[in-house]
Order: structure tokens, then sequence, then C-alpha cells
């Protein structure tokens, strides 16, 4: 399964013990908390791998500042383009952003770096934070 995916499975089961609670007895919902618990703790452990082992984790690490004057970022910009051309290159996304002028491109990646570690540390708590709630839950059965 995707991060993504195991994300939705987690809120849509989340979402749907929340509503499970204003009609059903006790009991019932006892039952409830019991098998969300046990699909949630399923759902821990993916999520666990996921996150440390994806490349989205690795995002930040994926952009470089390239351009052939600067021959240690080959390896992370292909191809080289001929001068006058700087540009960001995102390995993750795919996308390679142009300029004209060196300032410029280290700027911009300055701020686009942010925006990236930003995105990942992000997702990081909010599974986190997920994950807490699982465990939260687990405790008062």
């Amino acid at each position: 399964l995707s991060l993504d995916t195991v994300m939705v499975s987690m809120m849509s089961i989340l979402g749907m013990v929340g509503k499970v609670v204003d009609f059903v007895d006790n009991e019932m919902m006892c039952q409830v908390i019991q098998m969300t618990t046990e699909d949630l703790l399923e759902l821990q452990s993916l999520v666990d791998f996921d996150i440390q082992g994806s490349s989205f984790n690795d995002w930040p690490e994926c952009v470089a500042l390239c351009s052939h004057d600067l021959p240690e970022t080959y390896d992370s910009c292909q191809p080289p383009l001929p001068y006058p051309f700087y540009w960001v290159q995102d390995n993750y996304l795919g996308t390679q952003l142009f300029f004209g002028e060196q300032e410029q491109a280290e700027v911009f990646m300055s701020k686009y770096l942010g925006s990236v570690q930003t995105s990942v540390d992000s997702m990081v708590d909010i599974v986190q934070l997920d994950l807490l709630m699982v465990a939260s839950i687990k405790n008062t059965m």
C-alpha cells in the first residue's frame, strides 16, 4: 500500500468510529473500538515502515542547484545544459525551473527547499499524531 492509501484508510476508519458513537450502545461501542484498534494497529506498522523508507522522506535531498558551470552537481542534474542557464532540479517531482542568473536560482532554491522540508516535516508530524491517537485508543480499552 502507498502512504496516501494508508492515511486515507486511517482517516476513514476514525471518521466512521466517530459516527458510530452516536448510534450504538456501550457494549457495541466496545466491540467497534476493539475492531478499530486492531485495524489501526495494522495500518500503523505500514505507516511506520512507509514514511521512514519512502522517497517522499528523502525529497529535500532530491533538490539541486544546477548549471553547466557546476560539475559537482552533474550526478543530480541531468542533462546538463549549456551556459548561461541555471536551474533548480527537483528529482522527486521530475521538474526543472530555469533562471538566467545564479543568484536568482539560489534564492529560489533556498525558499523552495524550505517549503519542501516543511511539507515533509508536516507529513511526518501528522503521521506521528495519528499514531499517538491510535495508541491512546488502544490504552483506553
